[in-house]
Formats: structure tokens, sequence, C-alpha cells
């Protein structure tokens, strides 16, 4: 059960959240299902124990959560150089909006030469959903790209969709401008960031958090065995 406001303490810093890690890890014999759903999102988890996020750090911390400190201070850097690159004014966090900004930065023969790489590259079907009728853990794309483009419309279209899976796939989905690796470093730097978004989840959102929690929504993971280490390694079951 959740605490009261008056209960909640703040999670200010980096290394307040690597403290508050072994209260999850108690989780695993009192409160099962709580340990479960903090595979799809810890943060929430956390708040479920009666902590609150700064606001100010809550983006960063739910990238820590999400991806590790290696591969979030590797993200950083990447977006430091598209920022240098693409200019302030693009919101890197808008998948559209960062998919036409990069497309109009590449060089025609670089436009020219993805054209017959991406024609070659066979569509995937979407994988199947673990449990039918329920919310989805993978959030929804933004806008369905529009079939049959081809040049730079295309590359933009795939561009600003990025693979994604579901807390409990253990197979990222493959990407198709991936194809294109070692043609532009602006294009590497975006493949990237499709690479280690692809490799991880996203966190659950509340609805989704909330339906683990009470047991509405199953997986096929059962039950978790946390196996405290310096990798934060973790043993589902």
């Amino acid at each position: 059960m959740s605490t009261s406001p008056a209960d909640h303490k703040t999670v200010g810093s980096h290394e307040a959240f690597r403290r508050l890690l072994p209260k999850l890890l108690a989780q695993q014999e009192e409160r099962p299902e709580l340990a479960l759903a903090a595979l799809a999102n810890p943060i929430l988890a956390l708040e479920e124990l009666g902590y609150r996020f700064a606001p100010e750090i809550r983006p960063h911390m739910e990238r820590l959560a999400r991806f590790g400190e290696e591969r979030t201070a590797e993200i950083e850097q990447i977006e430091k150089r598209l920022t240098k690159t693409l200019g302030p004014k693009v919101d890197l966090g808008d998948q559209r909006a960062l998919a036409a900004a990069v497309v109009a930065r590449l060089p025609a023969d670089v436009l020219a030469a993805q054209e017959p790489v991406l024609s070659e590259t066979p569509q995937q079907p979407p994988a199947a959903t673990a449990v039918q009728s329920a919310p989805q853990l993978r959030q929804k794309p933004s806008k369905t790209p529009a079939s049959g483009n081809s040049g730079p419309d295309r590359l933009r279209d795939l561009l600003a969709e990025v693979p994604q899976r579901r807390f409990d796939e253990f197979q990222a989905a493959r990407d198709p401008v991936a194809a294109l690796k070692g043609r532009d470093p602006l294009l590497d730097d975006v493949i990237r960031l499709r690479e280690i978004e692809g490799s991880r989840a996203r966190l659950a959102e509340p609805d989704v958090f909330r339906g683990l929690l009470s047991g509405k929504i199953q997986t096929p993971i059962t039950r978790v065995r946390f196996m405290p280490s310096k990798g934060g390694k973790r043993e589902e079951g």
C-alpha cells in the first residue's frame, strides 16, 4: 500500500537513488508483486515505498534506472554532439523533429547511397504481444510512417520511429536504419542512440505499473529473484 504524502522522502541525487535500491531488493519476499512491477519501472516502485524524486533530476534518474551509468553517460555524450551539430533549437526528445534535422544535414551522396541499402532491408513484422487485451508496455509511435516513400522521405520516416521492446521481451527489435552504419558520423550517432534505446524497454507508464502491481496485467515472468552484485544482475523466473 502506498504511503501518505506526509511520509514521502525526496530523492535529490544519484547517490541517494543508489542507496535506496536495497529497499527494492528487500521486497522480493515480502511483496513479490512489487518486485515484479519494479522490473517495469523501479522509479514508481520506490514511490510506492514512499519516496519521491526531485523534478529536476527525475528524467536523469529514469534514464539511469533504464540504462545504467555507463550507457547513460554515452547517451549524454552523443546528445551533446548532436546538439552541437544540429543546434540547440532541435528537440532531441522529439523523434520526428530529430529525424527531419538529421536528414536535412546529411550530404547528398549519403542520401543517394541509402536508397538501395534500405530497399534491400526486409521489413520485420511486429513482435507478438505477451498479453493480449492488456495495456501495452511499449509506447505507441507518434505517427505511422507512410508506405512507399523513397529517398530522404523514407529515411526520415524510419528515423522517426525508434525500435522498442517490452520489459518481458528478451530480444531487441531489429533496426532497419542500422544497415547505414558507417556512412556518416552524424547518422552513426543517431544509429547508436537507437541501438541503446532498443536495448532496454521503456519504463512502464503508471497505469501499466498499477496493473502489474495488482495482477490485472499478467506477464510470462512470475517471480523475480534479485542477485545483488556490482553489476546489478537480476534473475527472472
